[in-house]
């Protein structure tokens, strides 16, 4: 029988894996030939890659994970597919980089099923010729906010997701499309144009409070140039950041 971890968070710090819960820390105890199993959270701080496929070596499996969080760190292909497999409500990413470039699209089929996902790793790309894997069966779509960093202006691309969302169960409360610096001085009107089209042809109403009516507050941040989609029910929001 396998040793089955509950309900410590694992983080992966540095290259090495300790356990948490709450205040309360400690390194994985010895498995004496036994497989390890930690089920709760996926913590990663600074961690090179390679970390997890050692404990996975190891026999430290981490499975049904609440979450996958990751800062400053780097993974491999295959371990960045691990933790979207293992993981099941929230994908967040934040300034992390895959050893070897991955195409978004061929991570959705298991990302689609999180209900937040937040995402900024470099070499993930988006190639326009995969956005049809959008739309298969986007009835399975379970996402409530959707964020990713270092985009391009391809308004296909864009529409692809905004097309996607509209034919989920629900649309997200919270989308945000953070581009790369090299857009900056683009108008970002003419696709705010097209979603608002697609919005109100598929049903939803413009917020006559002019935003204030969502559910979800936005601050200005020091992101660089961004467009976000927010929805109440079936009332919907536009917003190009930096405010224009």
């Amino acid at each position: 029988m396998p040793i089955i971890l509950q309900p410590y968070s694992t983080k992966f710090e540095q290259g090495e894996l300790r356990l948490e819960r709450i205040k309360y820390s400690m390194e994985v105890p010895p498995a004496n030939g036994k497989t390890i199993i930690i089920a709760q959270a996926n913590i990663f701080s600074n961690s090179s890659a390679g970390t997890l496929t050692k404990y996975i070596n190891r026999r430290v499996f981490c499975a049904d994970l609440y979450h996958a969080q990751s800062t400053s760190s780097s993974f491999t292909p295959a371990e960045l597919f691990y933790l979207a497999k293992h993981s099941r409500k929230c994908f967040s990413f934040s300034h992390c980089t895959v050893t070897e470039t991955v195409d978004f699209f061929n991570l959705w089929p298991l990302l689609k099923r999180f209900d937040h996902i937040d995402i900024n790793i470099r070499n993930l790309v988006l190639d326009e010729k995969k956005t049809p894997a959008l739309l298969y069966r986007p009835c399975d779509v379970r996402t409530s906010s959707f964020i990713i960093y270092n985009c391009s202006l391809d308004e296909n691309v864009i529409m692809a997701f905004i097309e996607c969302f509209l034919k989920s169960p629900k649309f997200p409360t919270f989308f945000e499309w953070i581009l790369k610096n090299e857009f900056q001085d683009v108008s970002l009107q003419p696709i705010s144009d097209k979603i608002k089209t697609a919005m109100t042809t598929a049903g939803y109403v413009w917020d006559v409070k002019n935003g204030k009516g969502m559910k979800d507050t936005v601050y200005e941040t020091y992101n660089p140039k961004s467009l976000l989609v927010r929805t109440n029910g079936k009332v919907f929001h536009v917003l190009m950041l930096p405010h224009v």
